[in-house]
């Protein structure tokens, strides 16, 4: 039995007393390919259409787990009815809200803000580099760069931030782009821990679904451990996820058998987080 036929069996009998759903996606490398450059991303038309589909059952919940801000995959996905957590869960918004930050990282404003500016300054001399302030995290988007380049970058950024941040409010971890900075202790983990916590009712104990392709959905893999069925995308490598998809094309594949196997029929627009 492939992977693929492997999660729709395991998603069919965690909800076989009708049980919700609720699924989290990454976006790079999970819906979409991943690009050089992060605004040449996409959004493959049938991707969009299968996400329109779940998001109509009134049983589903479907939350983008993303390093990216609300705004960037708001029009990405274009489709009322996602919840979208925003730089690894540190930003929220809501289907029909604004986004919020966490107040952590909004105490935390000033020193990202500081950070951004001495990196444009420290890694000018890098002309592929795109040093992005993302409000609540800044991302160093480092895949144009060689290897040996890309490890100076990464030395640079962290010997910045120990000058900075005394009391180490910041840390860098790596992604599929580069390198991000951002506060401490929130990453994809924390993310999905603080949304099942949040969950009430009757979506109290839902059946929980987790894909990603990046380093930084490891830590959500890790937090669901023994909760939910949890899919690594891309080339075999070590991984906590209990599955594997080759590709978003897999991806895709396995949304479209969701939609007609393991789920009831679609509703009216689900609006509601």
């Amino acid at each position: 039995m492939a992977d693929i036929d492997r999660i729709v069996s395991r998603i069919g009998l965690a909800r076989r007393h009708g049980t919700p759903l609720l699924l989290c996606l990454d976006y790079d490398g999970t819906l979409a390919e991943l690009k050089d450059r992060p605004g040449d991303a996409r959004t493959p038309r049938p991707v969009l259409e299968a996400l329109r589909r779940l998001v109509r059952f009134s049983n589903v919940r479907v939350f983008m787990v993303s390093g990216r801000t609300a705004a960037q995959l708001v029009r990405l996905l274009p489709i009322r009815g996602l919840t979208h957590l925003g730089a690894y869960g540190a930003q929220t918004k809501r289907p029909g809200g604004k986004a919020t930050w966490h107040p952590r990282v909004r105490a935390l404003r000033p020193l990202v803000r500081r950070m951004h500016r001495s990196l444009l300054r420290d890694l000018a001399r890098f002309p592929d580099l795109i040093i992005e302030d993302k409000w609540g995290c800044v991302g160093v988007q480092a895949r144009l760069l060689p290897p040996a380049a890309r490890t100076e970058v990464a030395q640079i950024v962290r010997a910045r931030l120990r000058r900075l941040d005394r009391r180490r409010c910041l840390v860098v971890a790596e992604n599929a782009y580069g390198i991000e900075v951002g506060p401490r202790g929130i990453d994809k983990g924390w993310a999905v821990s603080q949304l099942l916590i949040s969950r009430n009712g009757r979506w109290r104990r839902p059946a929980v679904v987790y894909i990603g392709d990046d380093t930084s959905d490891e830590a959500a893999f890790r937090a669901l451990r023994g909760k939910a069925v949890t899919v690594r995308v891309g080339k075999p490598l070590p991984s906590a996820a209990e599955y594997r998809l080759a590709n978003p094309a897999r991806v895709l594949e396995l949304l479209e058998r969701v939609c007609t196997e393991a789920v009831s029929e679609p509703t009216e627009p689900n609006l509601r987080a």
